[in-house]
């Protein structure tokens, strides 16, 4: 084996070691970027717990779920019997949201939080007309109608009653949905009934109008919240709902409860930017109790705030979110958590690669020396005709290599001086030649 041939192993060594250690090193540092800087990509499909199908939470959830559409995300509705089974739904992670009344929270250790307060959810109390009821302890002894078992209307009905003495031990509970309640209520089954929900309910204008209905009115709300936080006062102003007809007859006093959209702590936060944006188109409009703008806010939620909820919330939308497209934004921000840490990286790299560039080439021209220097000492073993002309001919493919090679201009000098070199080795070599054959 000639000199030039070990010097190309040893060169072939060399190259194939540093490729598999850059190999490692960049799979090493991807995963470390991976791992510890990108989140995943918010999923493109999510479920809502909303309430009964003819509920204003399904009415509402269907168009959280048109809105969505136009963005790519597909929301699928979950029908239930009210809040208490959404927040379970929501706690056992069967659900990505759910619609909570507030009040019904039993703590606030069960990982979930608080995507918004999204609208007023009044009380209300109907009775048969022959009935008069000027204050809730009057309903003691009666059969009222508190709403069904699993619903966020019988939870809160049930505090109210019991604030003024009454319970199940003096008065006739039933659990009836709201279709069934109209007819329990005009069939005079039952005497009394309290239900919860949006004054935009086609069901809540029908009570009111209807004179075989008698509705409540809350004179004492303001002592109301002063027992319950989660309570607020509101007005109907007389005539507000229609002013011909002057219904109400005069100001309506309400109790009211919030309607939360509650999540997972872990609800992805680029989403909840999105979700957010889609709230504020539903339920920025003004009604017979809510200023314009008002919902949807951070103030009543049971739970905690989620933080992005709580950031878009107070300080609006963030700058891509507000003039890019959704998916746009996502890439981008996305992208950039990636291109951070990577250009950290890189840095160093760029300060120093034109020095590692030099350093690299210089080895290879070092790399020719070592072959010369291979040749030099197989001469000094074997002193042969063959050997020294095998010694030529590996300068000759030295020679044709370096020729070969694309060296910067800057750096022709170190080629220069080598090939000078190879030329004294061969000068010697063809002496030597003349002096054995001789």
């Amino acid at each position: 084996m000639s000199a030039i041939d070990d010097f190309h192993k040893l060169k072939s060594n060399n190259k194939q070691y540093k490729i598999w250690l850059a190999c490692i090193l960049l799979v090493i540092i991807m995963f470390l970027i991976f791992f510890k800087f990108v989140e995943p990509a918010p999923p493109k499909h999510l479920r809502l717990a909303a309430g009964d199908v003819e509920g204003y939470y399904y009415q509402v959830a269907q168009k959280y779920k048109e809105a969505l559409e136009k963005f790519g995300i597909q929301l699928e509705i979950i029908e239930t019997q009210g809040s208490l089974e959404n927040r379970e739904l929501l706690t056992n992670g069967k659900v990505d949201l759910a619609f909570i009344q507030g009040g019904v929270a039993e703590s606030i250790d069960e990982d979930v939080a608080t995507l918004a307060s999204v609208f007023y959810e009044p009380v209300f109390v109907f009775s048969r007309p022959e009935i008069e009821i000027k204050e809730l302890r009057d309903l003691k002894g009666m059969k009222i109608n508190i709403g069904e078992v699993n619903s966020g209307s019988r939870v809160l009905a049930e505090k109210l009653l019991f604030m003024n003495g009454i319970t199940e031990k003096n008065t006739s509970y039933s659990f009836l949905d709201n279709d069934a309640m109209e007819s329990a209520l005009m069939d005079q089954e039952i005497d009394a009934a309290i239900i919860v929900i949006s004054v935009k309910s086609n069901l809540v204008h029908h009570f009111i109008s209807n004179k075989g209905i008698r509705p409540f009115n809350f004179i004492r709300a303001e002592a109301y919240t002063y027992q319950m936080r989660s309570l607020s006062h509101l007005i109907i102003p007389q005539g507000a709902i229609s002013l011909e007809k002057n219904l109400p007859k005069g100001d309506y006093h309400l109790l009211s409860s919030i309607a939360n959209v509650c999540v997972r702590e872990n609800f992805h936060p680029q989403q909840a930017e999105l979700i957010l944006k889609v709230m504020q188109g539903i339920h920025d409009k003004k009604d017979l109790i809510t200023p314009q703008d008002y919902f949807p806010n951070a103030e009543f939620g049971d739970y905690p705030m989620l933080p992005a909820a709580k950031h878009y919330l107070e300080e609006g939308p963030s700058f891509l979110t507000r003039y890019l497209p959704y998916s746009t934004a996502i890439f981008i921000k996305r992208t950039w958590i990636i291109l951070v840490p990577a250009l950290t990286l890189l840095i160093p790299f760029f300060k120093f690669a034109p020095m590692l560039y030099r350093m690299q080439l210089f080895r290879k021209i070092y790399l020719w020396y070592e072959a010369l220097v291979m040749i030099e000492w197989g001469l000094e073993k074997d002193l042969s005709v063959e050997k020294i002309q095998e010694g030529l001919e590996d300068l000759q493919n030295i020679d044709q290599e370096i020729s070969g090679m694309k060296i910067p201009f800057m750096y022709r000098k170190e080629v220069y001086n080598l090939r000078v070199h190879i030329e004294l080795v061969r000068s010697k070599l063809e002496k030597l030649q003349k002096e054995v054959e001789a």
